[in-house]
């Protein structure tokens, strides 16, 4: 689900559909299919993120008309989208790390010991990322400009061995990670 700056409300369901139920409406109407939509985001401009078992749509500012993107092929399930402090839109895949900045799409693709990809990105300060592996672990992740300078794979045994659901930092700037075990908090310093 995610929410509009028309305060229309968007849903993704798990058949497919794509809803949109609009400000004050009580009923959804069918705005698209979308087959195994995995995440919906809203930036700061107020367009809409899509992402997908096959590819990524996005729906302008003001409108809601549907509209496929350019990304690259080739990167598999797309599975979370996120903005950083800089505008720059990150989309975790199974193929890398998908960057949206000054209009152009980039990959990164840090070193992923177990070849699964990532499921969940989440920005931190200055540059950088908090990546969650789609089988295993978390990386914590430094870019400048559109490459990798720093990579540092989570060592703690609760999170070394976990699938890596959901990352989220808190308005502290502590990490909440969902796995396949629970629960992972990191407070940034300890």
């Amino acid at each position: 689900m995610a929410k509009r700056a028309d305060n229309s409300l968007w849903l993704g369901m798990a058949t497919g559909q794509l809803l949109r139920v609009a400000a004050g409406e009580r009923r959804a109407l069918l705005a698209d299919t979308i087959p195994q939509t995995r995440k919906l985001f809203v930036d700061a401009s107020d367009r809409l993120w899509i992402c997908s078992n096959h590819g990524i749509q996005s729906v302008a500012p003001g409108s809601t008309r549907v509209q496929p993107t350019t990304a690259p092929s080739g990167l598999g399930e797309i599975t979370d989208a996120a903005q950083d402090q800089e505008g720059t839109i990150w989309f975790a895949t199974q193929g890398g790390l998908l960057r949206w900045a000054n209009d152009e799409w980039s990959v990164l693709k840090p070193d992923d010991p177990m070849g699964a990809g990532f499921a969940a990105i989440s920005p931190d300060r200055g540059g950088w990322l908090w990546i969650g592996g789609a089988s295993h672990g978390l990386l914590h992740l430094h870019v400048q400009g559109s490459r990798a300078d720093h990579a540092q794979w989570i060592t703690d045994p609760n999170i070394t061995d976990a699938a890596i659901y959901f990352t989220q930092t808190d308005s502290r700037g502590w990490l909440w990670a969902g796995t396949d075990d629970g629960f992972a908090v990191f407070d940034g310093r300890s």
